[in-house]
């Protein structure tokens, strides 16, 4: 007679939870005894854009702002929600703004650096890059690097930052160089590679986007290859003037603005404008296809002049319908 079958002990992996989780439910205890402490709600934000919830961040951070306007903590942590929703010029107003009101820029050095890649200053942002991988090599961080390399043209420092992730099988990493490419003008490549080494319906999905990257201006690519936003038809290769404005902008950190008083302007900037005239009015909302690959893949990272659509456009496929945020 046969036994019964034998049972083989199977090791069992369980993802550990997000420590802010837990810092997001002590923020809440706290404010549920003082619903208006500035620190419990700043606490909240902050704990909430370590989980990716970046309009919960944003509700927490502008209830603070109603008790202080001033506040250096809740104003970066408006300028990170800015940087995260592709509002670049807000974001880098409100930067300047925290740090006049105290709040140490070393530590949010990656999230400024993005700002300063949506903007197409890849210059100040490199810099800012290489200076938040000093302090932490983050993985994200390095990809964004990589992303602002091949903006910038330097496919060899682009690669050779990427390498130690790609040795590691890291798939983002993958997936950033294949924007990389796409950005330096290798298209095919870039397309074989994702093919290659991306899941079946991921690859599916951005190839038709990796095509039309080097039609992009350079803040289009940024927000393409680190937010999964691309422009729509008719935006393709234009930037608003404020974005070329400080894409251009050359030289030192600009002075730190002061922030006004008033508590219900939640992400609009307040103070002299940041780099011109046009930066005095809000910035507009970014008619944009969202590029979506979060639920497969970590979010990768990686404006300048415009940059005039090829006349030959039509000979690349047809993009999905993007007079509505679709998922690719």
């Amino acid at each position: 007679m046969g036994g019964a079958p034998a049972l083989r002990a199977q090791e069992v992996v369980q993802a550990l939870p997000n420590p802010a989780a837990a810092d997001l439910a002590s923020a809440m205890r706290r404010l549920s005894a003082n619903p208006d402490s500035v620190d419990s709600l700043v606490d909240a934000g902050e704990a909430s854009l370590a989980l990716d919830n970046v309009d919960a961040a944003l509700g927490f951070f502008s209830r603070a702002q109603t008790v202080d306007p001033n506040d250096g903590r809740m104003l970066a942590g408006l300028a990170q929600v800015a940087v995260r929703r592709g509002e670049a010029v807000t974001a880098l107003q409100l930067f300047e703004n925290a740090e006049y009101h105290g709040e140490a820029m070393g530590p949010l050095a990656g999230e400024r650096a993005l700002a300063y890649d949506l903007v197409g200053n890849n210059g100040r942002a490199q810099r800012l890059y290489r200076q938040a991988i000093d302090d932490d090599p983050d993985p994200e961080i390095m990809r964004r690097l990589a992303i602002s390399y091949a903006i910038s043209g330097n496919q060899p420092a682009a690669e050779e930052v990427l390498l130690p992730l790609l040795q590691r099988n890291d798939l983002a990493a993958y997936r950033a160089r294949a924007f990389a490419l796409a950005i330096l003008g290798k298209e095919a490549e870039a397309v074989t590679i994702a093919e290659t080494m991306l899941p079946p319906r991921l690859a599916g999905r951005i190839a038709p986007y990796l095509r039309y990257m080097p039609r992009l201006t350079k803040a289009q690519q940024a927000a393409a290859a680190n937010l999964g936003q691309f422009p729509s038809g008719s935006q393709i290769g234009r930037d608003d003037p404020r974005i070329a404005a400080l894409g251009n902008a050359t030289g030192d950190e600009p002075a730190p603005r002061r922030a006004s008083g008033r508590g219900d302007e939640r992400l609009i900037p307040s103070g002299p404008a940041l780099a011109s005239a046009a930066a005095r009015e809000p910035e507009p909302a970014m008619a944009t296809t969202r590029v979506a690959v979060e639920q497969e893949l970590p979010p990768v990272s990686g404006q300048g002049a415009p940059v005039a659509v090829a006349e030959d456009a039509g000979e690349l496929p047809p993009l999905p319908e993007q007079d509505a945020p679709v998922t690719v």
